[in-house]
């Protein structure tokens, strides 16, 4: 495993550092983070965090990884789904009688499988947020609103995001991979947000603000909304027909460089493209993959603000971190980064 540079570990005994999650944290860069500080190897950390639990008197049995970065973090699995999960985009919409709180004990298979996932396979991080989380902080972590599928921009600063060209980008901070030179543009990217017109704009605001969501949508809500929206477009509603499917409005949207990096498989069929999942979910209840909702959505609302409106955003009240204190989270992280 690869470990940052000029890290110093502070343990005594042997014991393992406690690694609290940070604002807006990546779970999986949470746990990357912790096993780099604790020198674990990624397939003993489910072990590790464990004896953690078990030391700090909590219970670890029967709780998944998930649920004992949380524990650590003294958070629930609920809350600390919906601030450091990227569950709010990848199940999006859930079916009625499903539609559980992200991070519920009624779903724990869904915390095995998908907890820790993110959209993109490589580590994404903003030079700026870096600079400013090693000024209020001393360290930089990678955040999760940088991991969104097709968001090539962080939504803050505006300007195209970097991606870590090593294999196990979690395996250590961003500072060090910039430091390195161990990132690079992604090929065709408008260096910023502002030069990439309306659709990808209002499909980042989307993208991001959907991390806010405390529990997915109901099929029968969010499959409605298309269809009508659809049918008000002149779009088709079903899975065949004469009209145009909803890809087709996606291919006068969204700019072709940006298609042909982030959806290869759109196809031409007839006389109109045909994107698998975005042209067949109208049609059903059964969920789909949470990107095709957001593909949807971006097309056929005007703005963050109408989809806030229409699918309000249901939190579970997670931690705000104004309310702990700086002097706490370092001590707790227990690292120490010179300048």
């Amino acid at each position: 495993m690869h470990y940052q540079e000029g890290v110093q570990i502070q343990s005594i005994g042997g014991a393992m550092i406690h690694v609290h999650a940070m604002p807006g944290e990546l779970a999986a860069a949470h746990a990357g983070r912790y096993r780099t500080l604790n020198r674990v190897h990624p397939a003993r950390l489910l072990e590790a965090l464990s004896g953690k639990l078990d030391g700090d008197e909590n219970v670890a049995n029967g709780l998944c990884a998930f649920e004992m970065l949380a524990a650590m973090s003294n958070m629930s699995a609920q809350s600390y789904a919906s601030a450091h999960s990227m569950l709010p985009v990848l199940r999006l919409a859930a079916r009625q009688e499903g539609v559980q709180p992200h991070g519920s004990p009624h779903e724990q298979s869904i915390l095995l499988r998908s907890g820790l996932a993110s959209p993109k396979s490589d580590g994404h991080v903003c030079p700026e947020c870096v600079q400013a989380d090693r000024a209020a902080f001393g360290f930089s972590w990678f955040r999760r609103e940088h991991q969104l599928f097709g968001v090539d921009w962080c939504h803050m600063h505006r300007d195209t995001l970097l991606m870590v060209t090593h294999p196990d980008p979690f395996s250590a901070l961003p500072h060090v991979w910039l430091a390195k030179g161990m990132v690079t543009h992604a090929k065709g990217v408008v260096h910023s947000l502002e030069g990439v017109g309306s659709f990808l704009q209002r499909f980042t605001a989307i993208s991001t603000a959907m991390l806010e969501r405390g529990r997915p949508v109901s099929t029968t809500a969010l499959h409605g909304e298309v269809r009508k929206r659809s049918a008000e477009r002149g779009l088709r509603r079903m899975q065949s027909g004469r009209r145009p499917p909803l890809s087709s409005l996606l291919q006068q949207l969204a700019p072709s460089e940006w298609i042909q990096r982030h959806l290869p498989n759109i196809r031409e069929v007839g006389r109109y493209g045909h994107l698998p999942g975005l042209d067949d979910f109208v049609s059903k209840l059964e969920p789909t993959a949470g990107h095709i909702y957001l593909l949807a959505i971006a097309c056929l609302f005007d703005s963050a603000d109408e989809v806030l409106e229409c699918f309000p955003v249901q939190g579970v009240g997670h931690a705000r971190w104004s309310f702990v204190h700086h002097h706490d989270l370092m001590q707790s992280n227990e690292m120490r980064i010179p300048a």
